[in-house]
């Protein structure tokens, strides 16, 4: 078997296609979500894009199965964030360091 690089035309139509859903995406978390909170998504974006795109997700999810009664606040992405950070939470044990087994 083998694999033919794909030609240009199909690289660019592809791309095309990528920003076509991109745009698509934008349009839809516009309607569902207020200025404010688009703004704190942009913020997250720059530091933790795919904490970002993870959001965006969620929200379109949320609004493609009937879960949004009104638009999301920046108040109401808050709650939703601080309630994700609660869910997941990592906890470490340390070790003794005299419990070791290498000794």
């Amino acid at each position: 078997m083998s694999q033919q690089m794909p030609t240009q035309e199909q690289v660019q139509e592809q791309r095309e296609k990528q920003a076509e859903m991109e745009e698509q995406k934008k349009e839809m978390l516009k309607k569902i979500c207020t200025a404010e909170a688009l703004d704190r998504i942009g913020r997250i974006q720059v530091v933790k894009p795919e904490k970002a795109m993870e959001i965006e997700n969620t929200l379109l999810h949320m609004a493609m199965s009937g879960k949004l009664e009104a638009q999301i606040t920046d108040e109401a992405l808050k709650k939703m964030l601080a309630q994700e950070a609660n869910q997941s939470t990592v906890q470490m044990k340390r070790r003794d360091i005299m419990d070791d087994d290498d000794w």
